[in-house]
């Protein structure tokens, strides 16, 4: 509970949690508390980062924001968990923000990865 009374001091969340394979998103497994204590808050709008991979495999042809999404395999979780975020702040009146980022996410794809392994970027 202590994690949710901290979110009374910020007007604005960025979250870029990642899913958990099985599971989905583990902040969403708590949608009702978060629903509750974002209501009573100074939460203004949030962020969610997302990712390209919810659009699947798209054989090089142009992706825009009203490209259809078809995840493949685990990637349908990311985008579950994308409609879960929107869901949840639509209900509590929240502005939010999906960003669907390209190339992050995934094994041995993170900076820090790749400054251990000493490979180039």
């Amino acid at each position: 509970m202590s994690t949710m009374h901290t979110l009374k001091s910020y007007s604005h969340v960025l979250v870029s949690i990642p899913f958990v394979i099985g599971i989905g998103d583990m902040m969403l497994q708590h949608r009702e508390l978060l629903k509750s204590t974002s209501m009573d808050y100074n939460l203004q709008w949030l962020c969610y980062l997302s990712s390209t991979n919810v659009y699947g495999v798209c054989r090089g042809v142009y992706v825009g924001d009203d490209y259809p999404t078809s995840p493949t395999n685990e990637m349908v979780l990311r985008l579950a968990a994308e409609q879960g975020w929107w869901n949840l702040v639509l209900d509590v009146g929240l502005k939010t923000y999906v960003f669907r980022l390209g190339g992050i996410y995934g094994p041995s794809r993170s900076v820090d990865e790749m400054t251990i392994k000493q490979e180039p970027l």
